[in-house]
Formats: C-alpha cells, structure tokens, sequence
C-alpha cells in the first residue's frame, strides 16, 4: 500500500514539474513573439519614414530630365490594359429566387 502511495505522489510530482516546464515554455515563446513583433514594427516604421523621405525629394520634372539625359527606356510598371471596372459585379449576378414562407 505504500509503495502505490509514494508512486502516486512521485507520479503527481513528475506531472506537476513537467505542467511548470511547459508554462515556463510558453510565457518564454510569448516573449520572443513580442519581441519579433516589436521588431516588425519598427522596421515597418523604419521602412515608412525611408518612404516619406525619398518622396519628399522626388521632383518629377527634374526625374523626368535626368532620364532623358541618360537615355533610359523605362517601361511603366502600371498594367498595359485598364483594370476593368468592378463597381457593377454584385448587379451582374443572378438574383436569388423568391422562397416560399
């Protein structure tokens, strides 16, 4: 009766030890997530200040010259068609049948 006892206990004492491990695995997986995300963020920001920047600077007439005096063929990265026009997609489907009461 004991020895059922006293493995009953170390049972409940390996199981209890494992439960802390994987809390403790957790909240330190939680931490790194927050971090990465911290990290996203700031580059996020980093990369939208750099924008800001470089759009603050743009001066079309003068890029368009400096292409000229170059001699770049530069192709437009806008689609060579017009995208076709969305705003009448939900009239353009069958309508539902009436259902009876």
């Amino acid at each position: 009766m004991f020895s059922r006892l006293l493995a009953l206990i170390l049972c409940t004492a390996v199981m209890a030890t494992m439960l802390l491990a994987l809390r403790q695995k957790r909240v330190e997986v939680t931490q790194q997530i927050l971090a990465l995300h911290l990290q996203m963020q700031q580059s996020r920001q980093a990369r939208w200040d750099q924008q800001v920047a470089i759009a603050g600077h743009m001066r079309p007439a003068e890029l368009s010259a400096s292409i000229g005096r170059a001699q770049l063929k530069l192709e437009p990265i806008t689609p060579a068609r017009p995208m076709p026009d969305r705003s009448n997609a939900l009239a353009a489907l069958p309508a539902e049948p009436a259902r009876a009461p």
